[in-house]
């Protein structure tokens, strides 16, 4: 279940519009992106430790109590995953690293021990790290899935290397697992398999995900030509590889005739790519890379309609912002 959407009064004001028609026209632009995905709508954190999370690392004390003195299982998982988010967010402390390590020797459930197991890693606490590399040994599928995605919530660096041996095509049983672990790790030795796997058509929207969250220029002309000829599903996987290249790179690709083609090509596949999703993505590239769109060209890509009064109305919003959605 998907937690509630940011009102757009709220979001106007964070945005800054202040003209009715321009608080009107943010209204219709979440419309506009509900029918693009409902994933895309901000919405509001509705996680029980929502204001914990946001206080970050120092909220950890008081939560490592009250999951002591909780006695629901699911509310012990929600206060683990709570820890998981702010580990995230900042190195805990080691109070906070025993606190774990304790807790995840105490667990009976599967639940609980999933979840403190996922705090311990996301806290990239370095010996538990180190155990899950080695589990990648192991003749279980299953176990090696678990230990990939533990490695992934703790990013750990050292376990490229390994994770890249699983990449056989006799072992695709954990395939997905493992690229997503490279992609949260996030290093850039990675790519060469990952791209070398895109070409042979493996797993290809896997692999432009984690392209996408590692964020390295040489992936850019791959990215491309998937944009170019890949089925709708690559597309939308690789148009939204690009954004986040893009803004891993500060909307520099480095290569001045790139730039410009990519531009050129953006704006094509915004004006008729057949997927809502692709354009979307698209916009934003095009605005991290420099490109301008009117508001028209937006709402067009998006599939809103707007009345030209309305366009002209909001047209100093999105100037002002430099035509970023």
């Amino acid at each position: 279940m998907q937690s509630p959407a940011v009102p757009p009064e709220l979001l106007a004001d964070l945005l800054g519009a202040k003209k009715n028609k321009q608080i009107e026209f943010v209204g219709q632009l979440v419309e506009a992106l509900e029918q693009v995905s409902p994933n895309l709508v901000p919405r509001l954190d509705d996680h029980p430790y929502a204001d914990a999370i946001i206080e970050g690392p120092s909220a950890c004390s008081t939560l490592l109590r009250l999951y002591h003195s909780e006695k629901d299982e699911l509310a012990k998982a929600a206060i683990l995953d709570a820890i998981t988010r702010i580990n995230h967010q900042d190195f805990p402390t080691q109070e906070v690293l025993t606190s774990l390590e304790k807790i995840l020797s105490e667990c009976k459930s599967e639940i609980l021990v999933s979840a403190a197991a996922t705090a311990l890693a996301s806290a990239r606490h370095e010996s538990f790290l180190e155990q899950q590399k080695a589990f990648l040994a192991s003749d279980s599928p299953s176990q090696v899935r678990i230990s990939a995605k533990l490695l992934g919530y703790g990013r750990y660096e050292p376990a490229t290397a390994a994770l890249l041996t699983l990449l056989q095509p006799d072992n695709m049983a954990v395939a997905d697992s493992v690229i997503w672990a490279l992609g949260e790790i996030g290093h850039e030795s990675a790519l060469p398999t990952l791209h070398e796997m895109l070409t042979a058509s493996v797993m290809s929207e896997e692999v432009l995900d984690a392209m996408g969250k590692i964020g390295n220029l040489t992936s850019v002309v791959r990215v491309i030509a998937i944009l170019l000829e890949g089925t709708i599903q690559q597309r939308e996987k690789a148009a939204q590889a690009f954004s986040r290249i893009a803004r891993n790179n500060d909307g520099q690709l480095d290569d001045d005739e790139l730039q410009a083609r990519s531009l050129g090509l953006l704006e094509s596949l915004i004006e008729k790519d057949k997927s809502i999703l692709v354009r979307f993505h698209c916009i934003v590239t095009h605005s991290i890379l420099g490109g301008h769109l009117t508001s028209g060209q937006i709402m067009k890509a998006l599939g809103a309609r707007v009345s030209p009064s309305r366009l002209d109305s909001v047209a100093g919003f999105f100037a002002n912002r430099g035509s970023k959605v």
